[in-house]
């Protein structure tokens, strides 16, 4: 095997360390949004109540008090249940949940415009895309941090307070957990990059919340209208689209089965529209050095 391996060619590290072309920025202006942000109040505002309140709430919940049978089957079901009504409850939530991704995103070129470090970034040998891409994809790391601790607490401590079967029931849906939290991810990602989108347009904080919440209010109108319409299809709720994908995604016992096309179709949508909110994003922030 060693044998083989030294007649592999050798990755050339000397390319990235030295590569001076488009992306190089991205990462450094994402981790920047990181270190920044977990350092701000506004951060541990957001993790007392996207990972404490639930964890609490968790603790002082009689899981199994109710339930005559336990095991793997009952504990997965229970389990990913009350994962997506975590999402559903306390991640994707107008009252606060949306409200805080808001205000961790707005300041994110807004701030940086209001304070005049825009100006000075401007002339360092970097692109208006990666400036939104770093931002965007920090923010998104941000959240990340946010959103992993309480979600796989409250799946685990569902699996072992209704004796599922070590590691078997433990490792067999971690795929589906996996994919559940990327769809979460998606789906605030709208919200981040609207709000990014949003901040170029303004270039002040305070109308970047006030434009992105006032946006959200109007969603949230029209998706009302929609369910008391009796429409089949609200794609403008977050909760609808929860329940939509994520029946696709849980409640398999087995491995999650790879001929989901629907459901990646469903998930390429998903993408599309922040790419298309950063595309714009992009453009206002040009128009803004032009003028």
């Amino acid at each position: 095997m060693s044998k083989i391996l030294d007649k592999l060619p050798k990755l050339n590290t000397d390319f990235f360390k030295n590569y001076d072309g488009y992306g190089r920025n991205i990462p450094i202006i994402a981790r920047d949004v990181i270190s920044s942000s977990i350092r701000e109040k506004r951060f541990y505002l957001a993790a007392i109540y996207f990972v404490l309140i639930p964890v609490v709430l968790n603790l002082f919940n009689n899981i199994g008090a109710n339930i005559v049978q336990s095991g793997s089957g009952i504990a997965l079901y229970y389990a990913q249940t009350a994962v997506l009504q975590e999402f559903k409850a306390i991640y994707i939530s107008f009252f606060l949940g949306q409200i805080l991704l808001v205000i961790l995103a707005s300041d994110l070129i807004a701030g940086e415009v209001e304070t005049g470090t825009m100006s000075l970034l401007k002339t360092k040998p970097i692109y208006d895309s990666e400036i939104i891409l770093g931002k965007f994809l920090g923010s998104m790391g941000v959240i990340s941090i946010l959103d992993l601790p309480a979600l796989i607490y409250i799946y685990f401590s569902y699996l072992t307070k209704l004796d599922a079967t070590w590691p078997s029931a433990y490792l067999g849906t971690l795929d589906e957990i996996i994919m559940a939290l990327i769809v979460l991810l998606l789906l605030q990602s709208i919200i981040v990059a609207m709000t990014i989108m949003l901040s170029t347009i303004f270039a002040k904080t305070l109308y970047a919340i006030l434009s992105s919440l006032l946006a959200l209010f109007i969603l949230s109108t029209i998706s009302s209208s929609m369910v008391a319409a009796g429409e089949e299809y609200n794609y403008l709720s977050f909760e609808w689209l929860l329940d939509a994908i994520m029946p696709h995604i849980f409640y398999h016992l087995e491995p999650m089965e790879i001929e989901l096309a629907g459901l990646f179709s469903f998930i390429g949508v998903l993408i599309l529209i922040p790419g298309l909110l950063l595309f714009i994003a992009v453009v206002f922030l040009r128009r803004r050095e032009a003028i």
